[in-house]
């Protein structure tokens, strides 16, 4: 019976699987073009043809760069991916098992750590170019090695994650004028560290906080978070470079390629002279020293007096108040996750909970019912793109307004308003949008005159410049939006053009200018008599400024500056007539809205010196000029599968069964824009007379993904010692049905030899998944302490002797103690087939051999098998207490204890058959225990929990008896 079960239930395994993967799928719509460069197979919707040739130039410029620095150039052309059909900023690159680049074609966000570059194409084909470089080489015994089994002998991807990311931010930084090591914002946020003293500091304030080598790769937990990688390796790259010149990183990545993973620090010793341990606290004293200097070029004047009004940290943002004292703004709390809050009273409540992040700005329309505002949101299955998004007060509803606009950052007209009963718009919404050629544009939209929308671009950004923040002027200034400007070369200025006119080509004027590609001018907005407020990086902090309305756009005039910040404040606004003013102000727990008391300071800043003057002694490297590099030759050429989908490694796999081993050989791969993919495995079972093998294959080019598979496999009888040779074939067809549902249509032929069975079946799976956990910043579970998640499926055959349906189901609800990292968890199964033979389909429910993260039907302390039957209905609920926090490492050794737990438990179940008798549900068996796991990182890249624990059946004639169990598996989700 446990083959039959196993045979049906492959359609359920698979269908998830596929869903998983159709999730990450490209855009089929958007077309396909290639073309070829000396080193690179570039592949792009056509209509980013300019961009991609502008990219191609500065790939090409990188790799002549990267090549001779690192040493190593990769013996076949590099793969890259634009994608056209998300509004995240970012790119990817990975070398197995092949190198791949994928690049998103859209500007970075006006302030963040991407936002300061001076041509943010380079800076991204830099950083991501020097990943695929530095990870492909391999030298030695490990190149050998390489040309036996291919791609999987790759190893400095093993490498501690600030030693991938901090030589990725080296190169961007001293290959271009900007970069993060040379950002205000970088500064700023080690500014914060050294003056908390959080950074190696046994007096550090808030342990979570605290920042030492040992935990670099887990990062601090709440802020900078994953950006810790990145900023202190960075930091450690440097000084590298300052202790044994600028050779030095590159010939730390060239031995690491050389050496057995995880010996990094033989590495270090050997090229520098010292463990990373030394370096790290040279660099962290240097700093000290370097920012104790800075601080005091910043009091020279008195320091800023503000009030926060939030503590929840990271990127909060966007603040705007109604006049009856409640403010409202998007958090973005590693606690609370991100949403829009709302202040009232002194008291913070939550407003809305998003899946994927929102945009800077937040608006209140004029009538004071809606909040405008954008957020990134699913789009046909496969696209995230930014749209407009109201909340109405009045009846706390979410209102999408646009839909795969790629709009961020709206603005709305003077007499704004919109008609709930038929979703139509008075007056103009305004926004950045992403235009499908890479560039962006100020875009008006409104739905008044028709049922389809209107847009009308107002000011189109050139040659790939990006866009930021459009506010609509007041006063003298009424019917002006402001906006940022920055371009590929200089600095970031502020801009208007007029709106309301209607004209063809609407008048633009710049506001401010800027100097030099240092330059930072950001963030704007006015006050009700029309003077312009905005943030500055002058002088290497954020300060908030003010330009007179009458000087405005006159002699480049850049304004008086309101305030004098340790740290830096961003989003300076004045809510309404007479109010005070309020800002986005930084600190160690990352940003928070606060009133700040203005002044006016000297214009030019305090001037301290940048990130990489307070560690180099080095002369500074020569940045690439501002100006494009020369055109790379290209040779157009159509998309072709195979040179990605040519095997690129063959994978021992060995395993101990029961009586004996299996001895197979694998690989897998996919092409460029991921449309195929495959899986081949061969291999011999020492108890069996044949041989196993399993072919994958999965077409995704459109909105249906088929699947196909062909495989034998071995089902052993340990009890009879025989083996049986199981024959599968199966196809399959996702059907999209939104990200959080799946349609599976499929049937499954399979031959059992041993029983002489020959049997096809067909049907359809239909799942719906909802996900609505949140972990808090001190959370002892990384799946969220707080809220509610479940799956369904339901499954229909409807090919073959047996039709049938089934249904499958499971609920997790968390709820928090009163006692703060206390919390209750109760998970529940239940799943039911309609079949008329026990035979055809039944589900198991019973303990489990090894501590699982994660089993259905589970009743611990009872054999498998214990409750079974075609309905099964089984509960646990669990209290989860903290036993220790440590949160550390020694040094770089690739291990990282991070905390224990113990979970107590009662479990509870029944089925149509209760140990072999038939009580359809009339017997309840249950069970206590209690569990340690404790949460490890290891290899620098792999979460595990191990666990041991107690389980105590208490029905003793059911099989109930008491085990100690032991578990290790991995958290990677």
């Amino acid at each position: 019976m446990k083959t039959l079960k196993a045979r049906h239930r492959s359609l359920a395994v698979i269908a998830l699987l596929v869903a998983t993967a159709a999730h990450g799928k490209m855009a089929p719509e958007q077309g396909r073009s290639s073309f070829e460069t000396s080193h690179f197979r570039i592949h792009y919707p056509p209509h980013y043809q300019v961009f991609v040739e502008t990219l191609s130039d500065r790939l090409e410029e990188a790799y002549a760069r990267l090549g001779e620095e690192l040493r190593w150039v990769p013996p076949t052309k590099i793969e890259v991916v634009v994608r056209g059909d998300m509004d995240t900023p970012n790119g990817s690159a990975e070398v197995f098992p092949y190198d791949r680049l994928v690049l998103n074609g859209v500007a970075p966000e006006p302030w963040g750590f991407f936002s300061e570059s001076d041509d943010w194409i380079r800076t991204l084909a830099i950083h991501e170019l020097t990943h695929v470089i530095a990870n492909d080489e391999t030298f030695g015994f490990f190149n050998l090695l390489r040309t036996l089994i291919g791609s999987a002998a790759k190893i400095n991807p093993y490498q501690p994650a600030w030693l991938v990311e901090g030589l990725a931010v080296f190169e961007e930084t001293t290959k271009t004028s900007r970069g993060r090591g040379r950002a205000v914002w970088s500064d700023m946020i080690l500014r914060s560290a050294m003056t908390d003293s959080l950074v190696d500091s046994p007096e550090a304030y808030g342990r979570d906080l605290r920042v030492t080598l040992d935990r670099l790769n887990d990062g601090v937990r709440p802020w900078p978070e994953g950006h810790s990688a990145y900023l202190y390796g960075y930091l450690m790259t440097a000084a590298m470079a300052d202790r044994k010149g600028a050779e030095a990183p590159a010939k730390i990545s060239e031995e690491n390629g050389a050496t057995f993973p995880f010996a990094i620090e033989g590495v270090a010793k050997d090229v520098l002279g010292t463990g990373y341990s030394e370096l790290w606290h040279e660099t962290i004293d240097r700093l000290k020293k370097g920012y104790r200097t800075d601080l005091e070029k910043i009091e020279r004047e008195p320091i800023t007096v503000s009030t926060p009004l939030t503590n929840s940290g990271r990127r909060t943002r966007g603040l705007v108040a109604t006049s009856g004292g409640r403010l409202y703004y998007i958090r973005d709390s590693a606690s609370e996750g991100v949403g829009l809050s709302v202040i009232e009273k002194g008291v913070t409540r939550n407003l809305t909970y998003w899946k994927w992040d929102g945009g800077t700005r937040l608006r209140l329309s004029p009538d004071g019912r809606f909040l405008i505002y954008s957020r990134i949101a699913p789009y046909l299955e496969h696209s995230l793109y930014s749209d407009v998004y109201l909340y109405d007060l009045k009846s706390e509803a979410e209102i999408q307004v646009t839909y795969g606009a790629r709009a961020s950052d709206p603005e709305v007209s003077a007499d704004f308003g919109w008609d709930t009963r038929t979703g139509r718009s008075r007056g103009e919404i305004y926004y950045v949008k992403n235009l499908p050629d890479g560039n962006q544009a100020i875009t008006s939209f409104e739905t008044r005159t028709s049922e389809d929308p209107i847009e009308m671009p107002l000011f189109s950004g050139k040659n790939f410049a990006r866009l930021g923040a459009p506010a609509l002027g007041r006063g003298k200034w009424k019917g002006w939006l402001a906006f940022s400007e920055k371009g590929l070369s200089g600095g970031e200025h502020l801009q208007g053009v007029r709106v309301g006119t209607h004209a063809e080509i609407p008048e633009s004027r710049s506001f401010t200018t800027a100097a030099s590609n240092r330059d930072i001018a950001t963030t704007p907005d006015w006050t009700e008599g029309g003077n312009l407020l905005y943030t500055s990086g002058s002088g290497g902090v954020f300060n908030l400024y003010r330009i007179a309305a009458d000087e405005v756009g006159v002699n480049s005039a850049r304004g008086v500056r309101l305030t004098n910040f340790r740290t830096g404040a961003l989003q300076p606004t004045v809510p309404w007539a007479g109010a005070p003013l309020f800002a986005m102000v930084y600190g160690s727990g990352g940003w928070n809205p606060a009133q700040v008391t203005p002044g006016e300071f000297s214009r030019d800043g305090p001037g301290v010196r940048t990130l990489e003057e307070k560690i180099y002694s080095l002369p500074k490297p020569i940045p690439v000029e501002a100006e494009p590099p020369p055109s790379t030759p290209r040779t157009p050429g159509s998309y072709s599968v195979l040179p990605a989908l040519w095997p690129k490694y063959w994978a021992p796999d060995i395993r101990k069964v029961t009586d004996g081993w299996t001895l197979g050989i694998q690989t897998s791969g996919y092409d460029a824009w991921e449309n195929h993919r495959y899986r081949l495995f061969g291999g011999h079972d020492s108890r069996a007379t044949f041989p196993l093998w399993d072919l994958n294959y999965q077409f995704d080019g459109f909105y249906p993904t088929l699947e196909f598979s062909v495989r034998r496999e071995n089902r052993y009888f340990a009890t009879y010692a025989e083996s049986n040779q199981i024959d599968t074939n199966e196809a399959h067809v996702y059907m999209p049905a939104g990200w959080d549902t799946f349609l599976i249509l499929g049937f499954t032929n399979s031959t059992s030899r041993l029983f002489g069975e020959k049997d096809t079946t067909g049907g359809f799976e239909l799942g719906w998944s909802f996900d609505r956990m949140r972990a808090y910043e001190d959370s002892i579970d990384s799946t969220g302490e707080s809220g509610i998640r479940g799956r369904a499926e339901l499954t229909g055959y409807i090919v073959g002797p047996e039709r049938f349906s089934a249904f499958d189901s499971r609920i997790d609800i968390r709820i928090p103690s009163p006692i703060r990292r206390h919390f209750f968890r109760l998970g529940a199964n239940y799943a039911g087939a309609n079949n008329e033979k026990l035979s055809a389909l039944y589900f198991l429910g019973g303990g489990e051999e090894t501590i699982a993260s994660q089993s259905d039907y589970l009743l611990r302390g009872y054999p498998q098998g214990t409750i079974f039957g075609r309905r099964i209905v089984t509960s646990n609920f669990e209290y989860v207490f903290p036993v220790a926090d440590v949160f550390r490492g020694l040094g770089t050794f690739p291990a990282y204890f991070e905390s224990s737990r113990i979970k107590l438990f009662f479990d509870a179940g029944s089925a149509e058959y209760v140990g072999n008798d038939s009580q359809d549900f009339h017997r309840w068996p249950n069970a206590v225990g209690a569990h340690l796991l404790t949460d490890l990182n290891l290899l620098y890249r792999v979460p595990v929990t191990v666990a041991v624990g107690f389980d105590y059946g208490l029905v003793k004639d059911l099989g109930g008896e008491r085990r100690v169990v032991f578990g290790l598996f991995s958290r990677i989700p």
